[in-house]
């Protein structure tokens, strides 16, 4: 393969946030922390930063980001490092390229395990091998010895004349270090039966699974989530409960519908969260399961061109009929532009419980797309927002733009978060890793928006560049 030579660089770190009247660096609340921008991987002429996913040591902090590598059709990881960066501003991040062999990386998702009793740790990410179809995994773990390894989880034999499997791809580790993964198979059937679509769920076991191959034959077991078979799921989201019970959202194609699904004692039940009846799409799931187990999803209402949110309330709903009850709220969050083909959502819950969501607003028909944040405006400390549905005569979201496509000294021919992925860190702050297209050099590009609650010039321990690192910091709340 023709590889291109990777040259990584500083872009101008410019800071946003809501103004509230303090000065930059100075926040009432952890949501009104300003975000700084900075590109984190590139290729000159090149195309990276899709497929992104981001996760966190909890223990220090410090993400981990993995995407897709278009350019060489390559997995790859990116994470802070004070003393042997390759990569990234002033060499403060390290690049690896984790799998090579054919088309590898798509759908990837990332998650990071700390063993609370012994500190050992595993890194996981679960992607797609477009090559061969098939649904991989990438683990890194000390034992027996320092290093990554890759299996092929999911390929199933091939019937008619298409397979897919492992699109999708959502990974967490549940407290025993076991791995999760949530993804769609698509089988091609022979004529004139009907293809065979399904939403799945890999977990990790000793011995006596029914899937993986080679040396990890055996050690994943693999079971269909939906028993309705006219399902044809996409945009699978997963993420675990408190007592490691995987929870499912994902879009059903031959409905338009928002799903959601449980597993309890071994078996899944599933409910339509919201129905359209035509009038909708409801694609590209975000799901994040908060401490209390209620869950909160993100989705995209295709038609309607709105960003919305689905969460649980137990009764006084309006979706996600459970029998006579609505159990969920759905609500409009934002207009972000209709019949888009690819909108990076993303969700994740704070320490207060508040949800967070990083999403790309493509709703300007003359612009380029931005990346935007929505909290409800209880997390900022107020009632009222601007964004959001309307509760007594006051919208009650505040929806913010973290960059508008000329930060950094952006020449205006920048799409932003195509692709997004959202992490709160162990300290309450956002960080949202997203890929850049830049349509007038034509490369698209890895880049990091990051929340600082005191300090404007990244405090955190694995920052080192210092003032002069930065070119500039302005604005701020």
């Amino acid at each position: 393969m023709i590889r291109t030579r990777v040259l990584f660089f500083v872009l101008v770190v410019t800071v946003v946030g809501l103004t509230t009247g303090a000065g930059v660096g100075y926040a009432d609340t952890q949501a009104d922390a300003p975000y700084y921008l900075e590109a984190i991987a590139s290729i000159t002429g090149g195309d990276v930063g899709q497929h992104v996913s981001i996760a966190f040591n909890e223990n220090t902090g410090k993400p981990y980001v993995s995407y897709y590598d278009e350019t060489n059709q390559d997995l790859r990881l990116i994470y802070p490092h004070d003393t042997a960066g390759n990569c990234g501003p002033d060499n403060n991040w390290y690049c690896e390229v984790l799998d090579t062999t054919g088309d590898v990386g798509q759908y990837s998702s990332i998650d990071y395990f700390i063993d609370s009793g012994t500190g050992a740790v595993k890194i996981g990410i679960a992607y797609y091998d477009a090559t061969n179809h098939d649904l991989k995994v990438a683990i890194w773990s000390a034992s027996p010895f320092p290093g990554w390894k890759v299996s092929r989880v999911n390929a199933e034999p091939l019937i008619g004349s298409y397979r897919q499997c492992g699109r999708y791809a959502s990974l967490k580790f549940d407290s025993n270090g076991a791995v999760h993964i949530a993804y769609v198979v698509h089988l091609d059937a022979i004529n004139p039966l009907p293809d065979s679509y399904h939403a799945m769920h890999a977990y990790s076991v000793s011995s006596g699974g029914d899937c993986g191959y080679g040396a990890a034959a055996g050690k994943w077991q693999c079971d269909a989530i939906s028993s309705n078979e006219f399902d044809l799921p996409s945009s699978t989201s997963l993420d675990l409960t408190s007592t490691g019970e995987p929870n499912v959202a994902f879009y059903d194609d031959s409905t338009d519908n928002l799903r959601f699904c449980q597993k309890d004692a071994g078996t899944w039940s599933c409910r339509t969260i919201e129905s359209t009846g035509g009038s909708g799409a409801q694609v590209f799931v975000s799901l994040a399961v908060d401490q209390a187990d209620r869950p909160h999803i993100a989705y995209y209402d295709y038609f309607n061109g709105k960003l919305k949110y689905a969460t649980w309330v137990g009764t006084a709903g309006n979706c996600g009929l459970d029998g006579a009850t609505y159990e969920f709220q759905c609500d409009a969050i934002d207009t972000i532009g209709d019949s888009q083909s690819r909108v990076g959502i993303s969700v994740d819950v704070d320490p207060d419980g508040y949800p967070v969501i990083a999403y790309q607003d493509d709703s300007d028909p003359l612009g380029f797309s931005v990346l935007n944040v929505a909290r409800p405006a209880l997390a900022h400390g107020t009632t009222i927002g601007n964004c959001g549905p309307i509760v007594n005569l006051f919208r009650r979201w505040q929806c913010e733009t973290i960059d508008d496509a000329t930060q950094g000294g952006g020449a205006g021919h920048l799409y932003e978060a195509e692709y997004a992925a959202l992490g709160i860190d162990p300290d309450g702050a956002a960080y949202i890793a997203y890929y850049e297209e830049d349509d007038y050099n034509n490369e698209g590009r890895l880049k990091l928006a990051h929340q600082e609650v005191a300090d404007p010039i990244f405090s955190d321990d694995f920052e080192t560049g210092g003032v002069s690192a930065w070119s500039s910091s302005v604005g701020g709340s």
